[in-house]
């Protein structure tokens, strides 16, 4: 799990070309101070032991740019640890600067604010930790050998210094990182409405674009029933009486597919009810041995499914089976759809033989209607994981690694079962 919040998880590289400029600045500050502070101060500053370090931070940081340029790319821990560095690096240089009692220690409080808006919680209390822990070892070697001299009066302002620090630190760690964590559901909020507004605006286009073509192809079919019709009576042999036939059953089959789909506009084929996942499946295993696919799915189920319902509507139905077609054109072989469940889920696994799906269109499988490998437009996987989706369930496209030499690609189908739904919707109402 990345330790990055969810919200700036996406342009890591960004992040870290930010905190290698605020380190420059702030070194060049550094250099700045020091070098007025020992010129018209005349603060002894051990300018030698700063440029070191000064210079050997710079020279890492060059390093760190140079190595993920040309990795392309920036993981969560190296962001983590280049604030780690800038906290060691601001040890180092207070401690060369009089110690605790330099009121620039309190940079830590702008890299611990830093933390907490980038990284999740648990990783900005330990780098609160880190910087609570150089400041208190700091404080205890200043009171112990650097200050036996100084009035107590001093040694309680500097122990004074220190408790603000760590009360500030404290409080920036929880408050900010509340915030970040609210900002963070607020984004994710915000992307799911978005997201599911874009959808309902793709499905309206492509209702409106399958209400036209119903009206378009009904003139067309009728026209070619007539046609068979009269070419069944002109036949003159048997086999043209066949072909006439034919050619008729094939009309009535477009005909009835196009009724279904009216029919799929009354809003009671959009009204969920309670299911069993045996008779779901059972309907679809009649509709395949009607339409004789090849391959031929091979369906299999765990026991008792006949007992395991999920909320259910005619969508849900031809939703699996586009997911099922769509093995089935992929498919060298076979296709094999099984059938199970746990507590709050019921599974179904469709795994084909095929070619699989390139990467560039797997990263959007589902998403949107993009083509695919085989020439569709991906509406029919786009709707289906849209009415899945609207059901509580999810999608999922993966490889299968084997041993073989062919490849399998499953798509997985999770519905939450009835018990399971009715279990949230419970939990919601009570937490309102």
């Amino acid at each position: 799990m990345s330790i990055l919040n969810n919200t700036l998880d996406k342009n890591p590289i960004y992040l870290f070309r930010q905190l290698l400029i605020l380190r420059t600045a702030v070194l060049l500050c550094i250099i700045g101070v020091c070098l007025v502070a020992r010129s018209y101060l005349a603060v002894e500053i051990a300018i030698a032991k700063i440029c070191t370090v000064l210079a050997l931070s710079l020279g890492f940081s060059a390093l760190f740019a140079f190595y993920h340029h040309k990795r392309g790319a920036v993981s969560a821990l190296a962001l983590y640890l280049q604030l780690v560095f800038d906290a060691l690096l601001l040890a180092t240089v207070v401690y060369f600067t009089g110690g605790s009692a330099n009121p620039f220690i309190y940079y830590w409080l702008v890299l611990i604010a830093i933390c907490a808006a980038i990284f999740n919680r648990r990783s900005t209390v330990i780098f609160t930790s880190i910087t609570i822990a150089l400041y208190s070892g700091m404080l205890y070697i200043d009171m112990g050998h650097h200050l036996q001299h100084t009035s107590s009066d001093f040694g309680l302002h500097l122990i004074g210094m220190w408790i603000n620090f760590v009360g500030s630190a404290l409080l920036i760690t929880f408050f900010i990182g509340y915030l970040a964590a609210a900002l963070r559901a607020r984004q994710e909020m915000l992307a799911k409405v978005r997201e599911d507004t874009l959808k309902n605006e793709q499905l309206v286009g492509i209702g409106t674009l399958a209400a036209s073509t119903l009206h378009s192809l009904g003139t067309p079919l009728s026209s070619l029933n007539l046609l068979a019709e009269e070419l069944g009576d002109l036949a003159r042999d048997r086999d043209q009486a066949l072909r006439a036939q034919m050619m008729q059953e094939q009309v009535a089959r477009c005909k009835e597919t196009l009724s279904r789909l009216s029919r799929l506009t009354d809003n009671e084929h959009f009204a969920e009810a309670p299911k069993s996942a045996a008779q779901i499946i059972a309907e679809i295993a009649e509709h395949y041995k009607v339409t004789a696919a090849a391959p031929m799915p091979v369906f299999s189920m765990a026991a008792h499914c006949d007992s395991v319902f999920i909320q259910h509507n005619l969508l849900l139905t031809h939703a699996l089976i586009n997911l099922i077609d769509n093995a089935i054109r992929a498919a060298k072989t076979k296709v094999q759809a099984t059938v199970g469940y746990d507590e709050d889920f019921v599974k179904l696994q469709i795994v084909d033989d095929g070619d699989g799906v390139p990467e560039e269109i797997s990263n959007y499988w589902g998403q949107s209607a993009v083509p695919s490998a085989n020439q569709g437009m991906g509406i029919g996987v786009f709707l289906a994981n849209s009415t899945i989706e609207k059901l509580g369930g999810s999608i999922n496209l993966q490889r299968l690694d084997t041993k073989r030499a062919t490849s399998l690609t499953e798509v997985s189908v999770k519905l939450p079962r009835c018990e399971a739904l009715a279990l949230q919707v419970e939990d919601a109402d009570r937490h309102l």
